[in-house]
């Protein structure tokens, strides 16, 4: 589902965790519909927000920020407490499974055929998808015990055949399964070292995470697709304790990504504040108990019995975040008069329900079904709402769009983002611009077979690692002709204007964009996503050197082949800085063509 064109259905994104996914699995976030690509998104305390507990009572001793507990596990007192919290996170689990089971034991095979709660799925896709991921744990486990690699899935693909194929089974068949994929699972866990539990491991998209959040993950996969079967269980009967562990984890991963400026937690007996989470972003307030925040994030409610007050406005310099060598950054101006219209609209009341769910796929499955929050590991198995925000050295923002897979990194000294694309349907990969640090792009790439490196121009700082990264992954380089004799490797396949790049069985066109260099190009995916290297930022076109022949060229190119020929909720990635929106730069073409930059 798209929002302004943004991926509402985020999937895989760094810190996936429901499913093995990035994120795993899509996750619907009602609360992204608040962010335009005009928000510039704070980060604090190294990419966590700020904490502030009103009650001391209120903070709860298990807490899972797993980016920086990995530093501290090394320790025999830090051992001793992550046994502690395992131990209590099986005995939580434990308790959910058997919730799950009785539940689906009432289930007869009427019940199964049934639509669940996830559009496109029966709760018989729901309770397969169950199953298979206890194995998919299991597999992950096997992994950290003994070292070597072992996929949560074959592939994505295996992945979602497994579950239609699974989903029409007699009830009696679905419970057997259930019991003995949790059993499975639990000997897993029971089998596993002390010292296995800080091994890393990684789902279906990267980055990894310790293997001892796998049994979070599944804690999380079992509650929240409970709920999903519609069958009497819901998010109101999510145990306390859950409940409280969770919001707290996802407020950890909203830090420095959020469009939500705060969130505050309030007892649901006396309206106290309990805890109060600042620093998130540049939105609104957000207040509301602990579980209705938690459904909401997860994208279980529409936000009812939430209050949404005004945003923040903070002050902030101007920036430029498609400054790159040799680029005059210009004045880059906040997109947000079409944000705040609609935040006048909604303070008054509660936020704005979440946009409904993409139609099924022709197999009678959605992409993935939408899943608890936050996600481990990029597996978004799961996902995390995409935004485009990344920073040197920080882990990869990933989305998914219909048949595609789209994860932005940075790296080098000039803020160079890279964009690695992955066709859901084959699991090829694709690269925009190998810009720098080979080894970083690597590690995204993982085992992912990689088909095309596509470099957008001729300029060092956007194929400093071409080289290494061609050599690791045979995949063939791709530039335009005016640009390729000054790449370090020989392109082996030059493309004009109006060809096609494939990865998989996705189609990308070539936009040639003359101006930052005589060779500089665009990709575009279904006229809704747009990679234009250093020919388009939020704020203006590429450098032009003050050239007004070669200002005059590219500003023409742009406006010709992309605006007058894109919709506004075309997405732009371009080559450095934050996305922006086609909607959102369009007002401004006679300003930069009035200014000549």
């Amino acid at each position: 589902m798209e929002v302004h064109g943004q991926a509402i259905q985020s999937h895989r994104q760094f810190r996936g965790a429901s499913s093995g996914g990035r994120r795993g699995r899509p996750r619907v976030l009602p609360w992204d519909t608040l962010r335009e690509p005009g928000y510039e998104l704070r980060q604090t305390h190294a990419g966590h927000p700020r904490e502030t507990p009103a009650h001391t009572t209120a903070r709860r001793s298990v807490l899972f920020p797993w980016r920086s507990w990995g530093r501290r596990t090394g320790t025999p007192g830090s051992m001793i407490l992550l046994m502690s919290v395992l131990r209590e996170i099986e005995r939580e689990l434990a308790g959910a499974t058997e919730r799950l089971l009785a539940t689906a034991a009432r289930l007869t095979d009427e019940d199964l055929r049934a639509p669940s709660l996830l559009p496109g799925w029966t709760r018989g896709h729901v309770l397969t998808h169950i199953a298979r991921n206890a194995d998919g744990c299991v597999n992950l486990l096997t992994w950290a015990r003994t070292g070597v690699r072992t996929p949560q899935y074959a592939s994505l693909r295996a992945r979602e055949a497994g579950i239609a194929a699974g989903a029409g089974r007699p009830a009696a068949e679905q419970l057997a399964d259930l019991r003995d994929s949790a059993e499975r699972f639990a000997a897993a866990v029971g089998q596993m070292p002390a010292e296995a539990w800080t091994a890393p491991v990684s789902g279906m998209f990267p980055p990894g995470h310790p293997a001892w959040y796998v049994p979070i993950r599944r804690l999380r996969e079992v509650e929240v697709h409970h709920a999903d079967l519609g069958a009497g269980y819901g998010w109101a009967d999510w145990p306390e304790t859950y409940v409280r562990r969770e919001l707290h984890d996802t407020m950890l991963w909203l830090g420095g990504e959020s469009p939500v400026g705060e969130v505050v937690a309030l007892d649901p007996g006396t309206g106290e504040v309990l805890r109060t989470w600042t620093g998130l972003g540049d939105g609104p307030s957000v207040q509301g108990t602990p579980r209705e925040l938690l459904a909401w994030f997860a994208g279980r409610t529409d936000g009812t019995g939430l209050r949404l007050a005004r945003p923040r406005r903070p002050t902030r310099p101007p920036d430029a975040p498609n400054a790159g060598p040799g680029r005059d950054a210009p004045d880059a101006r906040s997109r947000r008069d079409a944000s705040d219209a609609r935040l006048r609209r909604d303070a008054a009341g509660k936020p704005p329900s979440p946009p409904p769910w993409p139609k099924p796929s022709p197999a009678g499955l959605p992409a993935e079904p939408p899943s608890s929050w936050p996600p481990a590991g990029n597996q978004r198995g799961t996902i995390m709402t995409y935004t485009g925000n990344v920073t040197k050295g920080g882990p990869a923002d990933v989305r998914e769009v219909r048949g595609l897979t789209i994860s932005k990194i940075e790296v080098g000294d000039f803020g160079n983002n890279a964009y690695l694309l992955r066709c859901t349907e084959t699991g090829d990969g694709l690269l925009i611009d190998a810009a720098a640090e080979p080894d970083r792009l690597l590690e995204l790439i993982g085992d992912m077979p990689i088909s095309s490196i596509v470099t957008t121009h001729r300029h060092r700082d956007h194929w400093g690692a071409l080289k290494e990264v061609a050599r690791a992954t045979g995949a063939r380089t791709v530039a335009h002709p005016l640009d390729a004799p000054e790449l370090p490797v020989k392109v082996t396949r030059e493309v004009e204007h109006g060809d096609r790049v494939t990865v998989g069985v996705v189609t990308l066109d070539v936009i040639h964009l003359r101006g930052h260099t005589p060779g500089s190009i665009a990709l575009l995916y279904q006229d809704r996503h747009l990679f234009t290297g250093d020919s388009l930022f939020p704020g203006g076109v590429g450098n032009t050197q003050k050239d007004p022949l070669r200002f005059e060229q590219l500003f023409t190119d742009v406006v010709e082949r992309i605006f007058d020929r894109l919709p506004d909720e075309t997405w732009v990635y371009p080559g450095h800085g934050r996305d922006t929106t086609l909607g959102a730069e369009r007002p401004h073409l006679p300003e930069w063509k009035a200014r000549g930059w």
